[in-house]
């Protein structure tokens, strides 16, 4: 039986619609054959029918870009260059002693061979009393294997324990946010575990680095100062109440305390008596950046950091290179008349020295010559060693690189209302965070007001300097 075609009709549509599905295509009218000049849009529905009794609601969205300034100076910059591992640990290398070393003698005293805090180098050479390197270790532990494992464990025990450290901080800081009568419950603590994470990887702090507990303690006021403004725009907590700054710090400073501890639990438990230097092992470069708020109001910022190199560098390709990776961070709001200091630890860019001129630009290359890539190799061009080599030759050379600096208002709005700028908001809802942007509702006209930072720059240096030289610069 033939089916016939059938419209819709006014009868069909009583107290109900026809769904279409339709697509959206951009087609190119130049060429003659309707070729799709883009790929199609999403699908939209719509809905055929009689119109509803309910009134059809239509909401306008205004949008608008908010001039961000800052009111932060630049007081100084400290920069202290690379430490680089004089001999990564093989095991030979310098130690310090981590408790006292003491014999009895002839006569039942107590000697001290050495004490806590003295160093020593050991070397693979045969000492004056004919004790190889292998001797030496033979007194502390069965065997060099069993040496290794011991040195790393003391080495890696606070970053593999680091989770649970600031758990126990984050918790001191959640039951003094109860006494304080803001509630902070598993959500709030998730939301200052976060802020802290956030904080610590601002300026470049990774619990795996041999001094993490000298620089975070370097780095606490920054990390305090942050975590504060992240409870005051998240739990409502005015950022006026010095309490909170203070509660930040001490939690902060539980973390320090506790990775203090944990490194002191790991070397009473070790074999052996001594661990590697400190002072020999890797530090990263740092650039301490004090600003101070001369304004009348609290006030934050944005740092931009750059240390471009464009010195000629042999068969290198790339001419522009950056030779510390490029560091964008969030200035904390901080109070008229105070000052932070930002300790940024900046991080090699190895990966800028990547290319010869007759490289491939990528790090896998074809095995064949006829271009067809059956199958891609690894490029040995790319080596990190190789790049580093590159990096190196800049670094401890006398070439100049620039420092680029600039701090400007902050990239999203913080405490933010209409009224700053001259729109009568009073019977406006905040409705939240949208894609970067904050959006206020007016329900008299049925707008949406998105209101997006445009940050001003408001300070800027270049100056050159010699990688490997520490300065420090007062403004």
């Amino acid at each position: 039986m033939e089916k016939k075609t059938r419209f819709v009709t006014d009868e069909d549509l009583v107290n109900k619609k026809v769904n279409y599905y339709a697509r959206f295509v951009a087609l190119n009218p130049d060429d003659g054959s309707c070729n799709a000049m883009y790929l199609p849009s999403s699908q939209v529905k719509i809905q055929y029918g009689k119109p509803s009794d309910t009134e059809l609601k239509v909401f306008k969205h205004n949008y608008h870009e908010v001039e961000v300034n800052t009111d932060l100076e630049l007081i100084s910059l400290e920069y202290q260059p690379v430490r680089f591992q004089s001999e990564w640990f093989n095991p030979i290398g310098h130690y310090i002693y981590t408790k006292d070393v003491t014999y009895l003698d002839s006569q039942f005293n107590t000697q001290f061979l050495a004490k806590k805090g003295d160093k020593f180098y050991i070397s693979s050479e045969h000492t004056q009393s004919n004790e190889t390197f292998l001797d030496k270790i033979n007194k502390a532990v069965n065997s060099l294997p069993e040496f290794v494992k011991a040195v790393a464990k003391i080495i890696n025990y606070v970053a593999e324990n680091y989770n649970s450290i600031k758990t126990l901080a984050i918790n001191g800081l959640a039951g003094s946010l109860n006494s304080l009568g803001v509630p902070c419950d598993s959500e709030c603590k998730a939301l200052l575990n976060a802020g802290l994470s956030i904080a610590q990887s601002a300026i470049g702090l990774p619990p795996s680095l041999p001094n993490f507990d000298q620089l975070l303690n370097q780095g606490i006021d920054y990390m305090a100062a942050k975590l504060a403004e992240q409870i005051d725009e998240n739990l409502g907590v005015p950022f006026s109440d010095v309490v909170i700054e203070e509660v930040t710090k001490k939690a902060l400073n539980k973390v320090k305390d506790e990775v203090s501890k944990a490194n002191e639990d790991v070397v009473k438990t070790s074999p052996l008596s001594f661990k590697p230097d400190p002072d020999y092992l890797y530090n990263p470069a740092i650039l301490k950046v004090k600003v101070k708020n001369n304004g009348s109001n609290p006030s934050g910022g944005y740092l931009n950091l750059k240390f471009i190199d464009t010195n000629n560098l042999e068969s290198v390709d790339l001419k522009i290179r950056n030779l510390y990776e490029e560091v964008g961070l969030n200035i904390p709001t901080i109070k008229p008349n105070r000052t932070l200091e930002i300790p940024v630890i900046l991080k090699e860019n190895y990966f800028d020295y990547r290319s010869y001129k007759q490289d491939s630009h990528n790090e896998y290359i074809c095995s064949t010559t006829d271009g067809k890539c059956n199958q891609l190799v690894q490029n040995d061009n790319y080596t990190l060693s190789l790049r580093k080599a590159r990096w190196l030759k800049i670094y401890n050379g006398d070439k100049n690189v620039k420092l680029e600096l600039s701090i400007s208002g902050k990239n999203y709005l913080s405490n933010f209302n209409p009224s700053l700028i001259g729109f009568d908001s009073s019977k406006w809802v905040k409705i939240g965070n949208n894609f970067g942007s904050q959006v206020w509702f007016d329900s008299l006209s049925g707008t949406y007001h998105h209101f997006t930072s445009k940050p001003v720059e408001n300070l800027s240096i270049q100056d050159n300097i010699q990688p490997k030289k520490a300065f420090k610069k007062q403004f």
